[in-house]
């Protein structure tokens, strides 16, 4: 079973866009695999702060594990997707998860989320950050998802893409690095070349151009037959 959680800089998105093939086209892709979709939603911010995102992440795993059955799905083989803000969400749904409900995460993919809010209050997507997290910055170290990342024991994959904010690039490629240098297994992490911020996740299902579906299956394929 795949769930994926939109991004929409913490204030919008839902898991249909009215008029749109978006997020549809993640269940087509995943139903092509062979795979259980899921496209969720969450509360938004302003009126929603941290950590509800992430906390209605985890409502949803709860409700996943007891609902698997009745979809054909083993509850003990969830992956996780967010893109941006529902990166992040995935993340900090991690990063507080108990051993019980965790033992159910099979793994977990992170499309340009956030991840050391901190780092990431002084940079050019800065100011997306208060609307969520609140005006204190000084509270952002406990928001940050980073240190727990780091013990997981969950197999993670981590794309970025060429042609976003470089902060993005970089909140990826740091996550990684710590998460190694803690001691944990080495995340794959991959580039998705020529994509924008947005666009890797509107290729998913097409034919030609889908980066992100192909590392995705790849890595759902490779956990699920042992070979992360």
């Amino acid at each position: 079973m795949v769930v994926f959680v939109h991004g929409g800089g913490f204030t919008k998105g839902d898991k249909e866009l009215a008029d749109t093939p978006f997020y549809d086209n993640f269940g087509y892709w995943a139903a092509r695999h062979d795979f259980i979709g899921v496209t969720s939603s969450y509360r938004l911010a302003p009126e929603f702060k941290w950590p509800a995102g992430g906390d209605d992440v985890e409502a949803l795993l709860k409700w996943l594990c007891v609902q698997a059955d009745t979809y054909g799905a083993d509850n003990r083989q969830i992956f996780l997707v967010g893109h941006s803000a529902g990166a992040t969400h995935v993340a900090t749904c991690l990063s507080r998860l108990d051993d019980d409900l965790r033992k159910h995460v099979a793994g977990a993919i992170l499309n340009s989320g956030i991840y050391d809010v901190a780092s990431a209050a002084g940079s050019s997507i800065g100011g997306v950050l208060a609307g969520y997290f609140g005006p204190d910055v000084s509270a952002y170290p406990e928001m940050s998802s980073v240190p727990a990342l780091s013990g997981l024991g969950i197999p993670l994959m981590v794309t970025v893409n060429e042609r976003e904010p470089h902060e993005f690039q970089r909140q990826g490629l740091e996550a990684v690095r710590e998460i190694f240098q803690a001691g944990s297994p080495l995340p794959h992490f991959v580039t998705l070349w020529g994509h924008n911020h947005y666009s890797s996740l509107l290729h998913v299902g097409l034919a030609q151009g889908d980066m992100l579906g192909e590392h995705m299956q790849c890595f759902v394929s490779s956990v699920r037959h042992g070979r992360s």
